[in-house]
């Protein structure tokens, strides 16, 4: 669905794309790229493939998507939807540029002020985006969206109790839940908590919430060292996305955290489990890692290596020589520990980005003197 975002406050905050936004708006790019392939010239699917688009942080389908929507629709707002887009990619210059442009062939324009202001900001101009926001709000102040950018460049300047209440009169002519995040993020600043948690509380379960809200809750929970509300927000969280390998992963975090190794060993097999499931195999790799290092915290040996074993020349190879080695290690046998290393490394061989984590993994447990043997003795291929 499109949002007319000239309507409402923009989203400022460029929000992480997790592992559960992302897959939801997977699904939703192939949905609308089929119907996209039937009709390329329908607006609204070009609409929500820009929004797709900005969600999942695909830059080139954003410039794509915006060039094709002002193809079929040139329009003012879609004009200033791309600019929008760009900024909340971090496209800066190309925002610049179109910017630039828009304000030329529409010169009595207001809006384009904001814009000018959210440019600046972007570009670490502060006192020149509060100047243009404060000018504009001279002659609008019953939109949320100047409030909103002025809250939001407040707190960038570290005046947390100027940008709360500028933010509460964006939420209050606009109740939007990225108004909500930034707004519990001044309150955080300003060491206002509680008032934090309520906002985030009345967000998290928003459909258009950011995956922000929820990070920044248990975030707070942990600083604060709210036990019983982690653990109801990890059960609610669950309960929200039982497919989730993610979530699984921070709740076995938090039962290590709390020595409830039984608990994190259920919890890291699942998060497993899902991340295999859901075709991530980065989370897969993470979740099958902890989940035999969890084994080895609570001394089972015997199972590390009956897991492990399994695995040794599929997928998760180079993540189950490292469990088995670490495991022999604990056993105080070192040099089957770096053999195992070794055949990890093996296993990484043809995956850059994998090998350096195998390599960093063989430091922490072995030392820099093996990993500096193994690097000067590897042939150059």
């Amino acid at each position: 669905q499109y949002m007319d975002t000239m309507n409402g406050p923009p989203d400022f905050l460029e929000e992480p794309v997790s592992p559960i936004t992302g897959t939801k708006f997977e699904n939703a790019k192939a949905v609308l790229e089929q119907l996209y392939s039937d009709d390329v010239k329908d607006s609204n699917i070009v609409k929500g493939l820009l929004l797709v688009a900005e969600k999942t942080a695909d830059k080139d389908a954003a410039r794509k998507y915006s060039e094709k929507l002002l193809s079929l629709e040139n329009t003012i707002d879609n004009h200033l939807y791309q600019v929008q887009a760009f900024l909340r990619l971090g496209l800066v210059k190309e925002a610049e540029h179109k910017l630039q442009s828009f304000s030329e062939k529409y010169p009595d324009e207001q809006r384009t002020m904001l814009f000018e202001a959210w440019l600046a900001m972007k570009k670490g101009q502060l006192r020149k985006a509060l100047n243009l926001t404060n000018r504009y709000l001279e002659a609008d102040q019953n939109n949320a969206m100047p409030w909103r950018l002025r809250g939001e460049i407040n707190y960038l300047l570290a005046k947390y109790e100027q940008a709360i209440s500028d933010l509460k009169m964006s939420r209050l002519l606009a109740d939007e839940p990225s108004t909500r995040v930034i707004l519990a993020k001044a309150y955080r600043r300003a060491s206002r908590e509680d008032e934090a948690i309520t906002e985030l509380k009345s967000t998290i379960d928003h459909p258009q919430a950011p995956m922000e809200a929820r990070l920044l809750l248990e975030l707070i929970y942990t600083q604060l060292r709210r036990k019983a509300d982690l653990i109801k927000f990890y059960d609610d969280t669950i309960a929200k996305f039982p497919d989730s390998g993610f979530w699984y992963n921070r709740a076995g975090a938090f039962a290590v955290a709390q020595n409830k190794l039984d608990l994190a060993e259920q919890l890291y097999r699942l998060g497993w489990q899902k991340s295999v499931q859901a075709n991530d195999k980065r989370a897969a790799e993470e979740a099958f890692g902890r989940y035999l290092h969890v084994l080895l915290l609570a001394g089972k040996l015997d199972k590390v290596f009956e897991e492990a074993g399994k695995y040794v020349d599929g997928d998760f190879a180079s993540v189950a020589y490292l469990g088995m080695a670490e495991a022999k290690l604990k056993m105080n046998d070192k040099q089957i520990a770096a053999q195992y290393c070794q055949k990890a490394l093996d296993k990484a061989a043809q995956n850059e980005i994998l090998e350096v984590r195998v390599l960093q993994k063989m430091y922490s447990l072995l030392g820099e003197k093996e990993v500096l043997t193994y690097c000067k003795e590897r042939p150059v291929s």
